[in-house]
């Protein structure tokens, strides 16, 4: 507890102690199934006999955790990678291998949000910074992005290359999730309305990104 009688708050989030148990769950059944195994075939027997009756049995409880231990490693070791390569390496893998394989809708979609917040917010910066500050123009300067934004073919653009898509596709998600914050500032002049409008195109990216997932899923 903090001097001033305030409670520290150190526990563990419960999604994120969640997902903990359950990444851990089968190893940990793989380690105590190996062991129960050893005693149904009747290799356990002086395990057996530590557990139940005590004594000096150090040597069996090295056997018992070193059997729990191959059960358990046996179990882990598959989500780091069997190549032997570190864990940020085995993720770094599988993100570009999800990257490279990602729907063709879902990739356009990214290209696509990506051009029209991003033209959007070029324009409108540059009529702001050259000393246009109407609401009016502002607005007919970010219809005219969003026209120019979806008549851009993305559809068509293929990158054959295996880590230049993953470095795109990160690109864009990071693009598409800041770019509709920032937006607002150069369309409206109060904070409500920035507020306001900030609220719009987040509701605008995300039906737009349910009506993406819809025609990606298989019919």
């Amino acid at each position: 507890m903090e001097p001033g009688g305030t409670p520290l708050t150190t526990a563990m989030p419960a999604h994120r102690a969640l997902r903990v148990v359950s990444l851990l769950a089968g190893p940990l059944r793989l380690g105590v199934r190996r062991i129960g195994n050893e005693m149904a075939e009747g290799r356990g027997g002086g395990i057996k006999e530590t557990i139940i009756q005590g004594g000096p049995g150090k040597s069996h409880f090295c056997g018992l955790f070193a059997r729990f231990s191959a059960g358990f490693l046996s179990g882990i070791l598959p989500l780091l990678g069997a190549s032997g390569d570190d864990f940020l390496a085995t993720l770094f893998r599988q993100y570009c291998d999800w990257a490279y394989h990602l729907h063709p809708v879902m990739f356009s979609f990214l290209l696509r949000a990506t051009l029209m917040f991003g033209l959007s917010v070029l324009f409108c910066y540059l009529a702001f910074r050259s000393g246009r500050r109407s609401v009016l123009l502002q607005v007919f300067i970010l219809i005219n992005s969003v026209i120019l934004a979806l008549a851009i073919p993305v559809e068509r653009i293929e990158i054959p290359h295996r880590l230049a898509k993953a470095w795109i596709v990160a690109l864009a998600v990071f693009l598409t999730a800041t770019l509709p914050a920032v937006l607002p500032l150069f369309v409206a002049r109060e904070l409500g309305n920035q507020q306001r409008w900030r609220r719009y195109s987040y509701g605008i990216l995300l039906l737009l990104l349910l009506g993406t997932l819809l025609r990606a899923l298989p019919s």
